[in-house]
């Protein structure tokens, strides 16, 4: 699968226009992926939850959460939120665009914000809320063996969860179908038709 050169992936992101969901009930909630340039590569920033934390515990995800009503928007929840789990300083983030809106579970509205990370940078992870921070080779996730779609049924309709797995990681849920959105469109991800299995 050919990988996409760098400037034309960044230059998709900018101009996307992302789509909105209507989701009554729902919280909001941002998330930060960041991306860092080094060694000619693209890298993707994602954090292991703590095991200790009540709602997504040791799941892979993107730095954020929660808007705040001290938030000016979800943008700013989505800094705030990256600063406080990996203490990335929102001055060294340039903010390049924004994916699809995603929904989790029947609790949150996520808006995805795309942002390149100015190197270097130090991650300083939060103890009480991130047990690691892993940077990912975008390379890495467009190996076909990498991704994979499961399909089963909830609320009697069918629903997919898809799987990126790098080295020990299972990135799935609403982590997955972000990043397969910004493969798609940035890099010239193609899934395979055959990768979904019941």
């Amino acid at each position: 699968m050919p990988f996409s050169p760098r400037i034309n992936a960044l230059e998709a992101i900018r101009n996307y226009r992302a789509r909105s969901v209507v989701a009554e009930g729902f919280r909001p909630a941002a998330v930060l992926v960041l991306i860092q340039e080094a060694q000619l590569e693209h890298y993707v920033t994602l954090i292991e939850r703590a095991a200790t934390l009540c709602l997504h515990s040791g799941e892979i995800a993107f730095p954020g959460g929660s808007v705040a009503a001290e938030d000016k928007d979800a943008l700013a929840a989505a800094l705030r939120e990256s600063q406080e789990e990996i203490g990335i300083d929102p001055e060294n983030v340039q903010i390049i665009g924004q994916l699809d809106q995603v929904t989790v579970a029947k609790r949150y509205l996520v808006t995805p914000f795309v942002g390149v990370v100015l190197s270097p940078y130090d991650v300083r992870p939060n103890e009480e809320e991130v047990r690691c921070v892993v940077s990912v080779p975008v390379s890495a996730l467009l190996v076909p063996d990498c991704f994979s779609a499961e399909l089963y049924e909830a609320d009697s309709r069918p629903r997919i969860i898809y799987h990126f797995r790098y080295k020990t990681l299972d990135i799935w849920g609403a982590t997955a179908r972000i990043l397969k959105q910004l493969l798609e469109m940035a890099y010239g991800f193609q899934p395979d038709a055959k990768q979904l299995r019941e």
